[in-house]
């Protein structure tokens, strides 16, 4: 990547004040083409960056305020596909600009079960339904996918929309076509990236299908179950205190720990997690874009980190006591990638313990565990102890040193 694009990439005040647009002449001959080095790079950018910054890079490309620029229609194609990117969609980018001999369509978006050809609008003005229809059936001719699990997705970013809505309703593609704004598509992955449960996140792109919604079940499903999902505290309760005294059952149990199980206090809201990951990304040398609510994946799809924030407990002469609750989607995630960390952030950004999940995974069986009412894990209880600046985690019936992996 240019030298001047990966100096904006670590300094986030020049990030935020740059125009995409000026971005864009950082790559290559900064004018966007099919299979040109200035495309490559600029998509390679754009996997990089917080999901914030790409709001405000296709905000950018609608508003207009610096006159017309010849990208934006491209730059926006490509915001909306690392957009389908983060929404967990396998993206096939398309072609900027059509030929007689190329299938057309904007990019195809694909998950486990159904693929959306993707088209990317300004505004509803001079959308003729039949040619992005078309494009759909050169690729199931293609063999791309299949017409019973694909449908056409219009994104556009103007919010007046009624003329489109009233032509696709009346068109014979009213079956195969949806069509989301910009700004609804933005929404639905600030969710994605709150949510803790990827059953949740699958529920929601649900809604991109063309699905009849004369019973409203599925809705309400969706509804009950992100909601149950966001108000989900990202570490629950202190355990109660018969699965307390498994973990301080010890001969001489650390004061810090008796006070933090004797306590009982919810975990108070810690919000540090951008600061720890800023310091996770330059250790780990790479940039990793949120995932979920505390899960994240390196720009480059190699690596997953889970990232757990706890404030510190009964801080005293005798040292410092952390605790984190550590589900079970959270180890599938890490379980993904053979290169995966569990971070674990101390009372602040100061001090963030940066564990492989290769080395972590061992510890799991040996932790205290709490369950539903249904038998079905929780979470596991992970407890960590300061003294003297040296860390340890309680481990089954004993206390391992962690302190090499503090960074």
């Amino acid at each position: 990547m240019d030298q001047i694009l990966t100096v904006l990439l670590n300094e986030r005040d020049s990030l935020e004040t740059k125009r995409v647009e000026q971005v864009v002449n950082f790559c290559g001959n900064g004018l966007l083409s099919d299979d040109s080095d200035c495309s490559k790079i600029f998509r390679d950018f754009l996997k990089n960056i917080p999901s914030d910054i790409l709001k405000k890079y296709a905000t950018e490309c609608l508003d207009g305020s610096v006159g017309r620029n010849p990208n934006s229609g491209l730059i926006l194609q490509d915001v909306v596909n690392e957009v389908g990117d983060r929404l967990g969609y396998e993206v096939t980018p398309g072609y900027y600009r059509g030929a007689p001999s190329r299938i057309g369509n904007d990019g195809l978006w694909r998950s486990r079960d159904f693929s959306f050809v993707l088209e990317v609008k300004t505004s509803d003005l001079s959308i003729k339904l039949d040619p992005i229809a078309k494009y759909r059936t050169q690729l199931v001719d293609a063999n791309q996918l299949t017409e019973d699990t694909s449908s056409i997705l219009i994104v556009l970013g103007r919010q007046d929309t009624g003329d489109l809505e009233a032509q696709i309703r009346g068109s014979r593609h009213a079956w195969d076509i949806r069509m989301i704004g910009i700004d609804s598509l933005f929404r639905l992955l600030d969710i994605k990236e709150n949510l803790n449960d990827p059953r949740s996140v699958y529920k929601i792109t649900e809604l991109l299908k063309p699905i009849e919604y004369t019973r409203v079940d599925k809705l309400i499903d969706v509804v009950f179950l992100t909601s149950q999902d966001i108000s989900t505290a990202d570490n629950p309760e202190i355990p109660s205190e018969e699965l307390s005294s498994k973990i301080i059952n010890l001969e001489k149990p650390n004061h810090a720990e008796q006070q933090l199980i004797v306590g009982r206090s919810h975990s108070s809201p810690v919000n540090f997690y951008e600061k720890c990951m800023a310091r996770v990304n330059q250790k780990l040398g790479k940039q990793f874009i949120k995932n979920g609510r505390v899960t994240y994946t390196s720009s480059d799809k190699i690596s997953n980190v889970v990232l757990l924030n706890s404030k510190a407990y009964d801080e005293s002469e005798e040292g410092r006591s952390f605790w984190y609750g550590f589900r079970p989607n959270q180890n599938e995630f890490l379980s993904e990638k053979e290169s995966s960390y569990v971070a674990f952030g101390c009372g602040n950004e100061e001090t963030i313990i940066l564990i492989p999940f290769s080395r972590f995974k061992g510890f799991i069986s040996e932790l205290v565990t709490t369950n539903d009412t249904e038998g079905s894990l929780v979470h596991s209880h992970v407890f960590i102890f300061e003294a003297n600046s040296r860390f340890s985690m309680r481990v089954g019936d004993r206390y391992v040193d962690i302190t090499e992996y503090v960074i």
